[in-house]
């Protein structure tokens, strides 16, 4: 028990002993320390003393905000709202937010180029917390003119739609997409205030334009990427103006966004409009900023979150500042009166290539109507007389208000400038974009010359070349190159002629599919003998009977099985211009390739060359074509130009909307330099459905080499 009872002691003590070392060192650290808070200085201020102006310490804020100009959000908000979209989605409305300027690296460069600015925003008293305003523009959604417009410190609000760039830096939507609202509660800072609500007004006519209030809900009413029946006017102010030189030079049209004065915060897009009296624009300060402007077109919510009018010049500027010329030409004024005669005899005095500075108005007929309408625009022939001769190319005129296509045998008086246009060392008198007056309508079918129609050979007819008389003509059908108009060689013997469209028995176009004549066929038909580029052919033959190739010598009432559907311009004969064949462009993207006419062909005079990036995909695609439900046989010739490392693909894309859906592809195809190989993709719809066929020449690969490849004699067939 002494034994027990001794080290319990001895613990006790030793115990004690350690509790009064510890303290004593605890009471010596503490005086030291002390003391030494006396004479040396804190490594950070102290956020309590004043010293740090409340910038540097990561004290937490709160959200704050509905993100309303009344109510804008702080950045612990606004990064509260944006983690809600996920990665790169963008929000699908434009909120403003409010905080401190913690530092701008924007440079002069950036400044003088494209007039945005980039700067970090944060809450007062929180650094760790950062906000990027990415590409914005300065107040009144203008330009910034130099870096020091906003510095450090600044207190700005912000306003645009906002993502979540690659998921880890939250920021404005770009490329002066958003803008800075206030500056250190300035609102104006040079500008007009965003928010002041207006009222919508007008009713989207001439003598009452929506304002742009008015045609904001109107375009909302419409849904996304749903064009207007019609088309309307809208007034407003004329907010940015970013067209380029270039973009006047080369297609004459302008892109620039109007508000209602008082409300910079909603805007309408007047989307590559022509200028006034529905002509090109000549220089970019013809619209500038603060202009009050009337456009005239049909309207869009692109994408669901851009007001603006439908592009590429089919809308125009009907007034600046309460000027419909606007220092432009008026509409009908007069020009120089001249005869087609004259026009080809002042056109030759021209330099190749070269336009006339002169104005001249043209009196004729329409000889010849080529190419489908494209935004509102058609080509055509005309002569002096209607006698069927081509003496002026009147390319991509405009169509007159109420006329839904142009017609052979009207009398029309065109207004522009000349064009010396050569090709193959031709000379064309050409007058582009020109002004049509139709002073009187003639018909599409050309006169049949009474009496009974002599039948002859194909070879009697070429030897008689007769331009004054018609004949009827049997032959078999070779090369059809167009299965809506019926572009075709009808052959006899060793005697060919083309037929370039061919009218069902009651003098119709474009109805080439329901007559059933396919390749092999025997045709008869009755027309006129016409020498066009020194080859010989029957414009506008009419159809008289078909005896099919297996048998049987009636004409069938519906097409059946193996029925060739619309695909326009298969063959590649028919240009609209040397880098566009015509049927083979659509409205939409799909068309991604550079195109150009090839004389490499595997039947007729030409194929298409689509040019390979190393790269990227690119399409050669046809024109949007609406199929009925069922199973389709899409067949094409292909060839390679360089090496026989290369391949192609075939496939469709469904098109809504004038937005492509998913492309649907079938397997790729080796293609020779020495020869053309036979395409075939087949493919089923479920529902009638708007497609644009596509022939994919791919990028470079371990498979394929990229290079041009030819392509030629594309068909498609229901089954």
């Amino acid at each position: 028990m002494l034994h027990g009872e001794r080290n319990i002691k001895i613990i006790s003590k030793n115990t004690i002993m350690k509790n009064f070392w510890k303290s004593l060192m605890i009471v010596l650290v503490s005086v030291f320390a002390l003391a030494s808070c006396e004479d040396v200085p804190a490594p950070y201020p102290n956020p309590d003393n004043g010293e740090n102006g409340g910038g540097n310490t990561n004290e937490e804020v709160a959200p704050a905000g509905e993100g309303t100009l009344e109510n804008p959000y702080n950045v612990a908000g606004v990064l509260a709202y944006i983690e809600g979209l996920g990665a790169d989605v963008e929000s699908s409305t434009a909120v403003y937010v409010k905080g401190k300027v913690l530092s701008n690296n924007t440079s002069e460069a950036t400044i003088t180029q494209y007039g945005n600015m980039t700067f970090d925003i944060i809450d007062e008293g929180n650094t760790s917390k950062t906000f990027k305003a990415f590409q914005v523009y300065g107040p009144g959604n203008k330009k910034f003119t130099a870096v020091d417009q906003i510095k450090e410190g600044d207190e700005v609000i912000v306003y645009g739609k906002v993502v979540n760039y690659k998921g880890n830096t939250p920021e404005t939507v770009g490329k002066g997409q958003a803008y800075v609202v206030s500056i250190n509660d300035n609102g104006n800072a040079g500008g007009d205030t965003p928010g002041e609500e207006i009222a919508p007004i007008g009713d989207g006519t001439a003598e009452a334009p929506f304002n742009v209030a008015a045609a904001l809900a109107y375009i909302e009413t419409l849904g996304a990427d749903v064009e207007s029946a019609t088309a309307v006017y809208v007034k407003g102010k004329v907010l940015s103006n970013n067209t380029t030189e270039a973009t006047i030079t080369q297609y004459g049209n302008m892109t620039f966004d109007i508000i209602d004065e008082g409300n910079t915060s909603k805007t309408f897009k007047a989307f590559q409009v022509y200028g006034p009296g529905n002509k090109k624009f000549t220089a970019v300060d013809q619209i500038k900023e603060g202009d009050e402007v009337i456009v005239y077109g049909k309207v869009v919510n692109y994408k669901g979150n851009t007001p603006e009018t439908v592009g590429k010049g089919q809308a125009y500027v009907v007034s600046i500042n309460d000027n419909g010329n606007a220092g432009g030409d008026t509409p009908g004024e007069e020009a120089t009166a001249i005869t087609c005669a004259k026009a080809m005899e002042i056109c030759a005095a021209l330099a190749d290539g070269a336009t006339s500075t002169e104005t001249y108005s043209i009196t004729g007929y329409i000889t010849d109507v080529f190419a489908d309408i494209n935004y509102n625009q058609q080509s055509f022939w005309m002569s002096d007389n209607n006698d069927g001769q081509k003496m002026v190319q009147a390319y991509w005129a405009n169509l007159p208000g109420g006329v839904s296509a142009f017609t052979v045998k009207s009398k029309v008086k065109i207004t522009g400038k000349l064009l010396k246009f050569v090709k193959n060392g031709e000379v064309i008198t050409e007058v582009k974009n020109a002004d049509v007056e139709i002073l009187e309508q003639g018909g599409d079918t050309p006169d049949t010359p009474s009496g009974d129609i002599k039948h002859i050979t194909i070879a009697e007819f070429l030897s008689k070349a007769d331009t004054e008389n018609a004949y009827e003509l049997t032959g078999t059908v070779r090369n059809i190159s167009n299965t809506t108009y019926g572009n075709f060689d009808l052959v006899e013997g060793d005697a060919s002629i083309y037929i370039y469209g061919l009218l069902d028995k009651d003098g119709n176009t474009k109805n080439f599919a329901s007559l059933g004549i396919s390749e092999g066929d025997e045709v008869t038909l009755t027309g006129m003998y016409l020498l066009y580029n020194d080859k010989p052919e029957i414009k506008n033959a009419q159809f008289v009977s078909v005896k099919k190739a297996e048998g049987g010598n009636e004409t069938p009432d519906t097409p059946g099985e193996g029925e060739v559907s619309s695909l326009q311009n298969g063959g590649f004969e028919n240009w609209v211009n040397d880098s566009e064949p015509t049927g083979w462009k659509s409205a939409s993207t799909a068309s991604s390739a550079s195109l150009s006419k090839s004389t490499d062909a595997h039947s007729g005079d030409f194929a298409v060359s689509v040019t390979g990036v190393a790269s990227s995909n690119k399409r050669l695609a046809t024109k949007e074509l609406t199929l009925e439900a069922g199973s389709y046989k899409f067949s094409f010739y292909a060839k390679s130009t360089k090496s026989d490392k290369c391949q192609t693909r075939p496939g469709y894309v469904p098109v809504t909307n004038g937005s492509v859906g998913n492309y649907n592809y079938g397997d790729y195809t080796n293609l020779k330099s020495s020869g053309w190989t036979l395409v075939e993709y087949e493919f089923t719809l479920d529902t009638t459905t708007t497609v644009c066929l596509v022939i994919m020449n791919p990028k470079n690969s371990s498979y394929s080499e990229t290079q041009d490849i030819l392509v030629d004699d594309a068909t498609l067939v229901k089954k």
